[in-house]
């Protein structure tokens, strides 16, 4: 039989090791969700929704406190998109050839029709990450497109949070 050692702990160790294992656990919960929906708003090939909905069923977390994380991440990303899209306009060279080309002339004629309303599917999968860099490449006004993307990923997170706490909790 193998001699055991004996470990004795300090009582208030003990007590101080949990609150601070928790906080880690804490801290690393909202990165990991602030960091995954940051790179799902970017061309990056990235998903959000299953964290935030696993949090919300598992975790104790507040679910508004969870939303907002998500959405500013989402909305620091789609930032992201919009900066690459004003660098596209304003460092491509022959910008005028581009713009004489039929293609960019259909997207601008949809975009002039529909303007930063369109925003209102960033939030959208596949098209959302592109509409928000043509709204830096048409030089949207960068007040205007947090505020109308901030309100249409949080509306996204907010239904998802409701629809995940919903289907675990009857």
């Amino acid at each position: 039989m193998k001699p055991t050692r004996q470990i004795d702990y300090d009582d208030r160790k003990c007590q101080t090791a949990p609150e601070k294992s928790n906080i880690m656990n804490e801290t690393g919960a909202f990165f990991g969700l602030f960091l995954s929906a940051f790179l799902a708003a970017t061309i990056l090939p990235a998903q959000s929704e299953l964290g935030l909905g696993y949090l919300v069923i598992t975790s104790k977390y507040s679910m508004g406190l969870l939303v907002l994380v998500a959405s500013l991440g989402n909305t620091l990303g789609a930032i992201v998109n919009w900066v690459i899209g004003r660098s596209i306009a304003s460092s491509v060279m022959r910008m005028e050839k581009i713009k004489a080309s039929p293609r960019y002339q259909s997207i601008a004629r949809w975009y002039q029709k529909f303007g930063r309303w369109t925003l209102l599917l960033s939030w959208a999968p596949i098209i959302g990450d592109p509409i928000t860099v043509m709204a830096g490449i048409f030089k949207e006004p960068l007040k205007t497109f947090v505020l109308i993307v901030a309100l249409a990923k949080t509306t996204r997170y907010v239904v998802i949070a409701l629809f995940a706490e919903k289907f675990a909790f009857g």
